[in-house]
């Protein structure tokens, strides 16, 4: 599949302990993984089918954590206007052979996504099906100024939706007709939430999911939550304590 520029394309999981990360993917939602060259250490493509979904990568330090990856042109000046509007670089560029130049940005308030310049791939061969990306989202405090920063970083337009479940609504973010992603606002009855993008993964059935990953050695983040003609969704964090969320869509 193509990637616009501007669309979230990638998920990527950075673990201290990559090699290690690996069983638990495998084993949750059948992923393999392939080895590829990196610039200074491997990187491995989680596959479903032979098709490519998300990536792993060594990290020197720090916690296990998914990171999403938005579809860019020019890295190098993303960055700068990632700066030029309150951001920082985070990881600096790295090549993939035949695959991408990556980065990794921090906005104003302290989360981090990926940058992704394809070079042989345009990012994920499969997304939204079982197994795959389904979707990414943003936890924030303050939704305006964060719709700014992404606005004029990547061209998105917002939009707004109302869901039972949130008091705040849910705003939209898009890529011409094409929505790309979606922000909530932290409500003061969830307590100390980090402000934080989440990558949301599909599923064909939420309870095994949650099973296996207690299975696994995982545990729970959130309680499983019926959103009205979308589907339900539970946060888990895997055996190394990386979170990451499950989506049963009303259509899986």
């Amino acid at each position: 599949m193509r990637h616009a520029l501007g669309t979230f394309c990638f998920a990527e999981l950075v673990s201290p302990e990559a090699a290690a990360a690996k069983p638990f993917y495998g084993d949750l939602f059948g992923w393999t993984a392939e080895e590829v060259p990196g610039q200074t250490h491997p990187y491995w493509l989680f596959q479903i089918e032979g098709q490519t979904v998300a990536g792993l990568r060594q990290i020197q330090r720090g916690r296990q954590r998914w990171i999403p990856y938005v579809a860019v042109e020019r890295l190098e000046e993303v960055v700068r206007e990632a700066e030029r509007l309150g951001g920082r670089p985070g990881d600096a560029p790295f090549e993939v052979s035949g695959i991408a130049r990556m980065a990794t940005i921090v906005d104003p308030h302290e989360r981090i996504v990926g940058l992704w310049e394809a070079n042989g791939c345009s990012g994920a061969e499969r997304q939204e099906l079982p197994g795959s990306m389904w979707w990414v989202e943003m936890l924030v405090h303050d939704v305006i100024g964060a719709t700014h920063f992404y606005s004029r970083l990547f061209g998105w337009k917002t939009s707004e939706r109302t869901f039972g479940h949130l008091t705040h609504g849910y705003t939209v973010y898009s890529i011409g007709n094409e929505s790309v992603g979606g922000a909530i606002k932290i409500q003061q009855n969830w307590g100390k939430v980090p402000e934080r993008w989440q990558v949301i993964f599909a599923v064909t059935d939420l309870d095994r999911i949650i099973d296996q990953t207690h299975g696994l050695g995982g545990s729970d983040e959130l309680a499983p939550i019926e959103i009205p003609n979308v589907g339900r969704s539970t946060g888990l964090r895997d055996d190394r304590g990386g979170l990451f969320f499950a989506m049963q869509p009303r259509s899986v």
